[in-house]
């Protein structure tokens, strides 16, 4: 193990993908270069895209070799993908939502309530299913974010976000007296269940991590404050909801406002 890999932090499952990345993708080409800089990188990304990595993992590549650079020669480079190299963000409309949730409460009473739950926190599937019932407060309407199934959060925070009526009658019908310690959710194939639901529904494929996604452009689209939003999924930064999501919303600019 390299001396930088030692130094990456973060969740396990996050520290071993990012060190597999980094031995794969970044070491080798390094290794035969005596001083790496921004024209190297640039070159280094081209190389990426020529192996067709996906647009999420050369963003996540580009993160890790600008860490790696700043650690071992004091550079600070600043990478950029050009946005016609970022992933699609794939997320359903409000009829899609509609009709999704309609078949899947017909269809599929065992997944319903996790559907919900996704569609109306936009938390990950680790937070998810890390929830505990001591983190859901029935009488304030709102639920802890506290960890992951796997650990802690994928910033490290902890925050609080508020629960829709739907959602608190939902799991408020499956609570028991005394398993505040328990989860509230048991294990499952999720992305299975909502590939079989989207076929079902009739609606557009996406994976469940894009229900979280349908959450944000949904909540932006609807004229919600981008900081309110960004807090409740958890980005350390309002400037990664928008970057993310804005460009998938349909809102289009009200020149009333003009004299």
């Amino acid at each position: 193990m390299s001396d930088f890999e030692k130094n990456l932090v973060g969740r396990p499952n996050t520290v071993k993908t990012q060190a597999c990345l980094f031995r794969k993708w970044i070491e080798p080409y390094v290794l035969s270069v005596r001083k790496p800089d921004k024209q190297f990188c640039q070159r280094l990304i081209a190389t990426w895209q020529g192996h067709d990595l996906k647009p999420g993992t050369i963003r996540v590549l580009a993160n890790i070799l600008k860490k790696y650079i700043e650690w071992d020669t004091g550079q600070v480079i600043q990478l950029k993908v050009s946005r016609a190299q970022q992933a699609e963000v794939k997320a359903w409309t409000y009829k899609e939502t509609k009709k999704a949730t309609w078949i899947c409460q017909l269809k599929d009473k065992k997944f319903y309530p996790l559907l919900i739950c996704a569609l109306h926190t936009g938390v990950r599937k680790g937070e998810l299913f890390g929830f505990l019932w001591s983190d859901i407060d029935f009488v304030k309407g709102k639920i802890k974010v506290q960890r992951s199934f796997s650990g802690p959060t994928k910033n490290g925070k902890s925050r609080v976000i508020p629960m829709t009526d739907e959602l608190a009658i939902l799991l408020e019908k499956r609570y028991l007296v005394g398993q505040q310690d328990t989860l509230v959710f048991p294990r499952m194939d999720v992305n299975f269940r909502l590939k079989r639901l989207c076929k079902l529904a009739g609606v557009r494929q996406i994976p469940f991590h894009g229900l979280r996604h349908s959450f944000a452009t949904l909540a932006l689209e609807a004229g919600r404050s981008p900081k309110l939003v960004s807090m409740i999924l958890g980005h350390t930064n309002v400037s990664t909801t928008l970057n993310l999501y804005w460009s998938c919303t349909k809102e289009e600019l009200d020149l009333s406002f003009l004299p």
